[in-house]
């Protein structure tokens, strides 16, 4: 075994080590900083960035752990931070950002993605907020920013006014014309809806070039469509355990669920479900480092399936359970939600297939 993959086991047995030790500590919504400090001593934040910062292993480790985490039903914004944020600052930040990401890697500072927008529906690059070219003025808001109450600083993309394209900008939450409105989704996360009334911007907030956001966030988008599904694959997991285990152990009229055929029928389908979602994730994963049509195929394709399965066999999970499968106490009313949620969450599976297609036209099969 080479010096990489031994590094890779040690890590996956600590992971599994502490997830086991937290199982069913996770009972309060929303997001913990004794967790997300822990999560940096086992340095999850510093997963697929360069070593001068912090980081060690692959992306590709950095979305298996996403499965984990999908899996024990953990909150905390891991891909906001690691696979969004500090993957984009760590390859195109500057000197000052790239510090900021450091900080982030030992747990210091926490970032923000604020890109979707109440108008702009799954499409990210619709946007309504603009950075004035000339008096570099930042105006409009965002929505559904994942753990913005906690964050210190936000990544917000703008389009200039002057038609030239999108900029990318990091600030701090505490710039003067930035408001926040905090609340929890019903999954259990905390999200803000920022507003930003003229908010000054420098030309050292700009990550990047001007004009040049688009291509930044189109790869970061396919990171994040990866991650969602591979949080989906192990929430579905769960889901599907749980049902198994209710299965054997429940009985009606004298009979465990599981001898009924069609209980076992309706169990072998969410297992086949569970599989494909996994390997599906695990091959986009795979493709992470080759930025071509084929990898951007393959994580619209990982996403699109973990929201059509993902969410349907959330749905059977709680039908197959009955009443206790939606009750706060019970951990699978919580996997539905998140599965619900991700199936809406950087875009629904109708709109993946239909940029799949467009990929398709854009480049011909084999290329």
């Amino acid at each position: 075994m080479s010096a990489g993959h031994e590094e890779q086991r040690l890590f996956q047995e600590a992971t599994d080590r502490y997830l086991q030790r937290s199982a069913g500590a996770n009972t309060t919504r929303g997001f913990s900083a004794k967790r997300w400090a822990q999560f940096a001593e086992m340095g999850w934040l510093g997963l697929g960035l360069p070593e001068a910062l912090g980081g060690f292993l692959t992306l590709h480790d950095a979305m298996l752990l996403m499965e984990k985490l999908g899996a024990a039903g953990l909150r905390e914004p891991l891909m906001d931070n690691l696979i969004l944020c500090g993957q984009l600052l760590s390859s195109h930040g500057n000197a000052a950002q790239k510090a900021v990401c450091a900080e982030m890697v030992a747990g210091k500072t926490r970032l923000a993605l604020a890109v979707a927008e109440i108008g702009s529906r799954h499409d990210w690059a619709e946007l309504e907020t603009t950075l004035d070219t000339d008096a570099m003025l930042l105006s409009g808001s965002k929505c559904l920013v994942a753990c913005g109450q906690f964050s210190h600083y936000l990544l917000v993309l703008a389009k200039e006014t002057d038609g030239t394209g999108l900029t990318s900008i990091m600030l701090p939450t505490d710039r003067a014309g930035v408001s926040m409105r905090h609340y929890q989704t019903y999954d259990g996360r905390d999200c803000t809806d920022v507003g930003f009334d003229r908010v000054q911007v420098a030309e050292g907030d700009v990550v990047g070039r001007r004009a040049g956001g688009f291509a930044l966030l189109e790869q970061s988008m396919l990171h994040a469509y990866v991650a969602l599904a591979c949080e989906a694959a192990g929430a579905m997991r769960s889901a599907y355990m749980l049902t198994l285990e209710y299965a054997r152990t429940r009985k009606q009229f004298g009979r465990v669920l599981s001898a009924n055929q069609a209980y076992q029928h309706a169990l072998v389908d969410m297992y086949v479900a569970v599989e494909e979602a996994q390997g599906l994730a695990h091959h986009a994963s795979s493709l992470l480092q080759e930025p071509s049509s084929q990898m951007a195929r393959w994580a619209s394709g990982a996403k699109a399936f973990a929201c059509a399965d993902g969410r349907l066999l959330g749905e059977q999970a709680v039908q197959l359970h009955g009443a206790i499968g939606m009750t706060e106490d019970y951990a699978l009313g919580g996997f539905y939600k998140r599965l619900a949620a991700i199936a809406n969450q950087y875009g629904d599976a109708d709109w993946h297939l239909l940029r799949i297609r467009e990929l398709d036209q854009e480049t011909p099969h084999g290329e």
